[in-house]
């Protein structure tokens, strides 16, 4: 079959109108010519957006003028818009960056750091792409186009930095509660191992003086038996040189006052400060001779057994949490809710009418701040868990209420009937993940205060902690910024008329 070439000659993947009338070009030479035209094409769109529009004059001092040129890359735009957008694309990747990453960084890397930083520098590189890409010879289109680019590049900047802008960098260390678990036990058999011994005197000294003072002072003897009691222990210890193992165990024995007595757990507390006191600056004799190495060890071993101790607790409190809920909505609801299980576990356990107060008074203000964002998570979470309910897509009565009102729905469109309830299935799986990616976050928080991931995190390598790429942050509001512009219909080129007499 015979080929008719049309007025205009369209390159292969152009994604425009074919250049034929017919089936397929009729050779190889042909075809390939097809591809080296959008090959071409795409080169020309990179090299006008990584020079801001230069290409184009840069090529106009050898070849006909700027005019010339410009005409010929919008051609080539006509002829090959997706492969030109490719181009865009490919010249923003590779702008270097204007400072917005370090900009964002300096800020703190969050959110609105992210915004600010990304945003300024993506109005500054719009501007220069707006007038640029202006070839109309008038000082005011390039002032206009500079404007409405700054502006295109700082809303799509601060909004693409804020949403897919790279995170702070953060340790790569990791601590498992079975690892901080053995690194417990580890640190309790050291200071076991320590020989060094104090002079049970002294220690029967520092319970008398603080009877005898804060105690005295402040609290009832009725109404602190367990602080009481550890007096006791200092004063009768059976041998003359206590080692470090047994200090520790009467500030054990202080631990393990119920929540609901405050005032023993406050009285104690004097006790435990007297005895760390003790461990780091022991009185002068009070140490059998020989033993000072050890001694001067002990109250870091202790210090480190205790902390590790402490991020167990925490570590497992949340553990079991994730566990209760999980248990929860499988039985409630076929697993369906874990949101919601999560949510009401995290609420009891932080609620300060059911002994909140006291459960988080171990926990840093960040870490309760990330418990409370399971519990208070707001905008679109609750939009999204709210959709799903309706939709069928939660346990409890928004099932059967959103079954009996598709009924009709469902007679007259059967093919569509199972839309709703899938929709409610899939958001009631997102707000699923979300929860637990919420609870993830905080147990993440609360398992790296403790020494061992201290010591991880010394020799870890850091790495990103979320979010794209700066480079791509950057080439994706460049790309976006760019193709804006050019579908704005502002003077770019000047066409000077021909004289009909030189036709």
């Amino acid at each position: 079959m015979a080929w008719e070439a049309t007025d205009e000659v369209v390159g292969v993947g152009g994604g425009g109108p074919s250049g034929w009338t017919e089936e397929q070009p009729t050779s190889w030479w042909d075809r390939a010519k097809g591809v080296g035209q959008t090959v071409d094409d795409a080169v020309r769109a990179t090299a006008n957006a990584v020079t801001f529009g230069m290409a184009d004059r840069l090529a106009g001092l050898t070849g006909g003028g700027t005019d010339a040129q410009v005409k010929l890359s919008e051609d080539a735009r006509k002829r090959s818009p997706y492969a030109s957008i490719g181009g865009d694309i490919a010249g923003a990747v590779a702008l270097p960056g204007a400072g917005g990453a370090r900009l964002a960084t300096n800020l703190g890397g969050k959110a609105l750091g992210r915004a600010f930083g990304y945003g300024a520098e993506g109005a500054g590189i719009g501007a220069l792409q707006g007038a640029g890409n202006t070839y109309s010879g008038k000082a005011q289109d390039y002032v206009d186009n500079a404007v409405k680019g700054g502006v295109m590049g700082g809303i799509f900047g601060g909004l693409g930095g804020a949403a897919f802008g790279p995170r702070p960098m953060v340790s790569s260390a990791k601590t498992s509660l079975d690892d901080v678990a053995d690194a417990k036990d580890i640190a309790y058999k050291t200071l076991e191992r320590n020989r060094a011994g104090y002079d049970r005197d002294f220690l029967a000294g520092t319970a008398n003086t603080l009877d005898a003072g804060p105690l005295y002072k402040f609290y009832n003897k009725t109404d602190i038996p367990t602080t009481q009691a550890a007096l006791e222990r200092m004063r009768n210890l059976p041998r003359q040189f206590v080692s470090p193992d047994e200090v520790e165990s009467i500030r054990k024995g202080i631990n393990t006052i119920p929540g609901e007595r405050t005032t023993d757990i406050a009285a104690g507390r004097h006790v435990k400060e007297a005895l760390d006191r003790f461990y780091a600056n022991p009185p002068k004799g009070a140490v059998r001779p020989g033993t000072e190495a050890e001694a001067a060890l002990a109250g870091h071993q202790a210090g480190t057994a205790r902390d590790l101790a402490a991020a167990q607790f925490r570590m497992q409190k949340m553990a079991d949490i994730r566990e209760a809920a999980e248990q929860q909505a499988a039985r409630g609801w076929s697993g369906l809710n874990v949101e919601n299980s999560i949510r009401q576990q995290v609420s009891q356990f932080i609620n300060p009418k059911t002994g909140g107060r006291s459960r988080l008074a171990g926990y840093t203000p960040e870490e309760q701040a990330a418990l409370r964002e399971v519990v208070f998570r707001g905008g679109a979470a609750n939009v999204g868990r709210w959709a799903g309910n309706i939709a069928a897509g939660g346990g409890g009565v928004a099932v059967p209420v959103a079954m009996m009102a598709g009924n009709e729905f469902v007679k007259q469109n059967p093919e569509l009937s199972a839309a709703v309830p899938a929709a409610g299935l899939a958001l009631r799986a997102l707000s699923n993940r979300a929860a637990r990616k919420s609870i993830g976050r905080a147990e993440d928080l609360i398992s790296q205060r403790n020494p061992l991931y201290t010591q991880r995190a010394a020799t870890a390598p850091m790495v990103r902690g979320g979010g794209l790429s700066a480079g791509s942050t950057q080439a994706m509001r460049d790309a976006m910024t760019l193709e804006l512009l050019r579908q704005q219909g502002v003077p770019r080129i000047t066409v000077t008329p021909r004289d009909p007499r030189e036709e």
